[in-house]
């Protein structure tokens, strides 16, 4: 059996994050700034480029300014992270790049990915704790931790209950395990 991947702590890249941030800010209009262990820990950014994308990063403010993942790069990256087919065929958005998401696009990924692809305990009980882990840096103009605090709890727990409620519609047997979990790690 293999066993499946982990989510790293991510809260020391927490200021890094943020400093990074209020650098490109004033470059590039973003609505929203995510730290995440997603293949390794990175921004996920959120703003009018990122939902009105055409997929031509070339062409675009975000990609020029913050660039492509660099192979085997290691540790904290701000770069943008190509996504492969099997995500694009999953996620309900469509941006080349895995971490050009706003707020909503990245709860609709996790969503999406819960339900279609954590089909056991193991890989459900990994992914909430992913969704546990990842931190708010930066929500429409705001970069108060406390209330980024707030904003974060609720959408977590808003991913939480739309995976629980399409589980629920579709008399889906993880549906208990999830909830249980959730609670148990304080999702919900």
């Amino acid at each position: 059996m293999t066993s499946v991947a982990k989510p790293i702590d991510i809260r020391p890249f927490f200021n890094e994050a943020r400093a990074f941030v209020k650098t490109i800010a004033p470059i590039i209009p973003l609505t929203s700034a995510i730290l995440d262990d997603w293949k390794g820990p990175r921004i996920i950014y959120g703003g009018p480029s990122i939902e009105n994308c055409n997929n031509r990063c070339e062409e675009c403010l975000l990609f020029k300014t913050v660039g492509a993942d660099p192979a085997q790069q290691a540790g904290f990256r701000t770069t943008l992270y190509f996504a492969a087919k099997e995500y694009l065929d999953i996620l309900p958005s469509k941006q080349r790049c895995l971490n050009c998401k706003t707020l909503s696009q990245y709860q609709a990924a996790f969503i999406e990915y819960i339900y279609q692809r954590c089909l056991s305990q193991e890989t459900l009980a990994v992914e909430l704790d992913w969704v546990k882990g990842f931190k708010v840096v930066f929500l429409n103009g705001v970069y108060d931790k406390r209330i980024l605090w707030q904003k974060e709890k609720r959408s977590k727990s808003f991913i939480v209950y739309a995976v629980l409620k399409r589980m629920k519609q579709n008399h889906d047997p993880r549906q208990e395990f999830t909830h249980r979990y959730a609670k148990k790690i304080r999702l919900i």
